[in-house]
């Protein structure tokens, strides 16, 4: 990847190889093939309090950085996911993609991020 290139540019290619990873390990993991493979992706899953708060898969850091947003809705009984971008950042640069509602790509981050929450 062209690293002189904007983010913009290089989201798309960013997150095909990060899904394509993820949903590789998570088949994995679901098959009891290799646990810890999927247990060690990442560096870690917390909370980002603001303005608009979300749940933050955190890939890598640095230059460049990756994670995945998952925004939820809180009612009295229940946090349900809404939606789930893709971001992708370089030095002063980022741009995010949104993960497409009801595929399957959604699918799986939708159940590893419930996989999260079950561990907090």
């Amino acid at each position: 990847m062209d690293r002189d290139l904007p983010c913009s540019e290089r989201v798309g290619l960013a997150y095909e190889s990060e899904i394509e990873t993820i949903e590789e390990l998570w088949q994995d993991y679901c098959a009891g093939k290799d646990i810890s493979g999927f247990e060690q992706y990442g560096l870690g899953f917390d909370y980002v309090d603001g303005e608009k708060p979300y749940y933050r898969w955190q890939l890598s850091w640095g230059g460049p950085s990756d994670e995945f947003r998952f925004f939820t809705f809180k009612s009295r009984y229940s946090e349900d996911l809404l939606r789930i971008e893709y971001w992708f950042m370089d030095w002063y640069d980022g741009a995010h993609v949104d993960v497409p509602l009801g595929g399957d790509e959604f699918g799986v981050l939708e159940e590893i991020f419930q996989w999260f929450m079950e561990r907090r």
